[in-house]
């Protein structure tokens, strides 16, 4: 594989309900690129490979929920001893059939108390 140099990286910021660009949509996103949800304080990264968004999570607290063997939802927040009534949870479902995981939906971004009522599809 040989290696990419990139001499450039945009840095963007706004809400979390705006649409972040995209080379799809017809914007020059280099890779690396940042943009930061001035609403959440999460940072995501740009990967051109996929011409996706993804979040930058240094992970400070984790929580898990179990239902027997299978995990059902992961959460990240980045404060340190953040509050689970905290709005600022990056967090994912887990979906299984038969004890296969079938479904991995996310990440959204709400409360860890409130989980299971975020917008999952």
């Amino acid at each position: 594989m040989a290696d990419n140099f990139e001499t450039v990286v945009k840095n963007f910021s706004g809400l979390s309900t705006e649409t972040k660009p995209t080379i799809a949509a017809g914007n020059a996103v280099p890779n690396g690129s940042r943009w930061r949800e001035v609403d959440t304080g999460i940072t995501f990264f740009f990967n051109k490979a996929d011409d996706a968004w993804y979040p930058y999570l240094p992970q400070r607290v984790v929580k898990f929920e179990y239902s027997g063997a299978d995990m059902i939802y992961r959460g990240i927040n980045v404060t340190h001893k953040a509050a689970t009534s905290a709005t600022n949870w990056v967090i994912w479902k887990y979906t299984y059939v038969a004890g296969a995981l079938t479904k991995i939906e996310g990440p959204l971004v709400g409360t860890w108390d409130g989980r299971a009522a975020l917008d999952w599809a």
